[in-house]
């Protein structure tokens, strides 16, 4: 039996507890890196001035409690040393205890720190090969995952980026991100343009985890775009729109974890599926929505908003707006 306890709206403030834990920790221990991908090759992440130009030579010597700051431009998993372009496997790995922020002006601003995540975009693409937008279109060699963060001890934290290109084709979950027995923070990020196969969660896969996911969007997804397994994660003030396979899909009991998740605030919009448009839980989901709106979503089957099988209970609170 699962010992995990379940997540509460509070756990937006125990967030907010960590960053000032890690960002106020010990000088000695604490270290911030740069990223910008119009930084020379070379660089060794210690000021703008001398910055990696690619994440991954980041992630690869960061340590617990540094904070990585990555600057406006395009980032992608198979680049920075000891990787091969166009590995498919490639991906960001998310380390213990490091907090990473995108949205920074970078070496191309006159105050590199000043940070805008709209105005200053900081992409994580799984398009690897740049060929989405040719033509029809190539996916088969985008990423399997663009970032992911598999029994990690410790808390995570990535605020402020774009998670594009992803394709969690075959037997993978998660184009996106892939968070198994790991708990991450993921907070003002834009989930677009990610693929998967029927099932895959094109966008995010949460795993015999509880994490909580802050003002963010999901957008433009194909395939179900997050699966929720096991999980007691908490959404907050995100919106899922124009999702095709639909926007969540929340499962329990797979792994003897409660998979109660919470919506807060949330808004689901023109997503669309087979079986629940919106929402799809089955075996033992049990999802609480709070102030949540659903609207114009659509399911060729049944389930244009909610879709439910197996056992279940659904727990709304305050206003739940469905349309079709």
């Amino acid at each position: 039996m699962s010992t995990r306890q379940s997540c509460q709206p509070l756990s937006a403030l125990r967030w907010l507890l960590l960053l000032a834990c890690i960002l106020l920790s010990d000088p000695c221990t604490a270290k911030t890196s740069y990223v910008d991908d119009n930084a020379p090759a070379g660089g060794d992440g210690l000021h703008w001035t001398s910055a990696f130009c690619h994440l991954q030579d980041a992630l690869a010597v960061a340590e617990r409690n540094n904070e990585i700051r990555v600057a406006q431009g395009l980032y992608y998993p198979d680049r920075g040393e000891n990787h091969v372009l166009g590995d498919r496997s490639a991906t960001f790995e998310l380390r213990s205890g490091v907090v990473i922020f995108g949205g920074y002006g970078g070496l191309s601003c006159e105050d590199p720190n000043q940070r805008d995540v709209d105005q200053y975009a900081s992409i994580l693409c799984g398009d690897l090969l740049d060929n989405d937008l040719q033509g029809a279109g190539i996916f088969n060699d985008n990423s399997f995952h663009i970032m992911t963060a598999i029994d990690v001890e410790g808390d995570i934290v990535l605020d402020g980026f774009i998670i594009q290109g992803g394709n969690a084709n075959g037997d993978t979950w998660g184009g996106g991100v892939s968070i198994e027995r790991s708990q991450v923070l993921l907070q003002n990020c834009r989930f677009e343009g990610n693929l998967g196969s029927l099932g895959s969660a094109s966008a995010l896969v949460i795993q015999e985890a509880d994490s909580s996911v802050i003002d963010c969007v999901f957008a433009g997804n194909k395939g179900r775009c997050i699966n929720l397994v096991s999980s007691d994660s908490v959404f907050q003030r995100c919106v899922f729109e124009d999702n095709q396979g639909g926007a969540v899909f929340s499962s329990g009991l797979v792994y003897g974890g409660a998979g109660k998740p919470s919506f807060l605030d949330c808004v689901f919009f023109n997503n669309w599926a087979g079986t629940g448009g919106a929402i799809f839980t089955i075996d033992g989901g049990r999802p609480t929505f709070r102030n949540c709106r659903f609207i114009n979503n659509h399911a060729s089957h049944t389930g244009g908003a909610i879709a439910m099988g197996g056992a279940w209970r659904c727990r709304c609170f305050s206003w739940l707006s469905l349309c079709r």
